[in-house]
Formats: structure tokens, C-alpha cells, sequence
């Protein structure tokens, strides 16, 4: 588990499974719309293995609304 009141250092990355992303257009889906939320730095979709690599910015908090966006379904 993830300790969400601790701030980010840099570096920090985070890796989500995220279930039914199938295609080039999902990765883009999903990286534009964690890329829309506050103190994201940097996000990477991968569809052949259906993971996403979250970086927030230095010094800011973990957000649960993020945790969220990436473990619930995209809508099509």
C-alpha cells in the first residue's frame, strides 16, 4: 500500500495494471486523461501488458482521485 500523506520525491514512479486497454488508442485515452490532473509530471501507457507508469511532480501529494481514474474502466 501506498502511504497517500507522504510527498513525492523525484523519481518516484508508480506502475498501475489497468484492465482492458487493448490498443494504441486506449494508451493515448488513458495518458491524456491522467495527464489532465493536477501535479502529474510524466505518464506512460503500455497496452501489450496493460500497465501505466504514473511520475507526479516533485513535493506533491498522492492523490486518491488519481488511484481512482487509473483502476476504474476508460469510457469508449
Amino acid at each position: 500500500m501506498v502511504d497517500q500523506s507522504r510527498s513525492i520525491t523525484a523519481g518516484d514512479t508508480y506502475r498501475f495494471r489497468i484492465e482492458g486497454m487493448v490498443c494504441g488508442g486506449c494508451e493515448r485515452r488513458v495518458e491524456t486523461a491522467i495527464a489532465k490532473l493536477d501535479g502529474i509530471e510524466d505518464v506512460s501507457a503500455n497496452a501489450s501488458v496493460g500497465t501505466v507508469d504514473v511520475t507526479p511532480k516533485e513535493g506533491t501529494p498522492l492523490r486518491q482521485s488519481a488511484r481512482r481514474l487509473v483502476s476504474r474502466p476508460m469510457a469508449s
